[in-house]
């Protein structure tokens, strides 16, 4: 019985990856000769939220696997510390140091962890996005064309004089 049952995969097995049949199983069979090329992304085609949502996922599933070796590790050192481990856990071969409770809780801890760390990018984001905005308010405001106040023109002579006296002390004193 387990030796048909072998044939039976054997053959499965070749017919599923002959090389007659491969192009026709994993390949899809297009009508036009030339490649078609992906076209990319435009920056408006996504809104805003989606990307800040988009980013916050990426960040969060991304840091799952550093905060389980962070949160094993902490865990690991504080068994070691209280003297509830003879010696201190292999963080790599956690199933043989710890019961199915207590890699429950490790895993709790640590995707709690990365979704603060997610939130936290979240919040750093929208802060430095907001700070850049006032910037750009602030040079868009300084940008503004001063008042301009118009003098009589005695007024400018008086202030042309000035200024001339002050170049003349400034010229005899070197």
């Amino acid at each position: 019985m387990i030796l048909l049952k072998k044939a039976l995969l054997s053959i499965f097995a070749i017919t599923l990856f002959s090389a007659k049949n491969c192009p026709y199983i994993f390949c899809q069979e297009t009508n036009s000769s030339k490649e078609e090329e992906a076209e990319p992304y435009l920056d408006n085609e996504f809104p805003e939220w989606a990307k800040t949502v988009r980013r916050a996922e990426i960040v969060t599933l991304g840091s799952v696997p550093f905060t389980t070796l962070g949160v094993i590790l902490v865990y690991g050192t504080y068994q070691y510390a209280k003297g509830e481990s003879v010696s201190f856990p292999n963080p790599f071969d956690s199933s043989q140091n710890y019961s199915e409770s207590q890699i429950k809780s490790i895993l709790s801890w640590s995707l709690a962890t990365s979704c603060v760390i997610g939130l936290t990018d979240i919040t750093v984001n929208f802060i430095k996005k907001k700070s850049a905005q006032k910037k750009i308010e602030r040079i868009n405001a300084s940008k503004e064309q001063p008042a301009v106040t118009p003098i009589s023109p005695e007024e400018a002579g008086e202030i042309l004089r000035k200024e001339s006296q002050s170049s003349a002390e400034e010229g005899k004193g070197e």
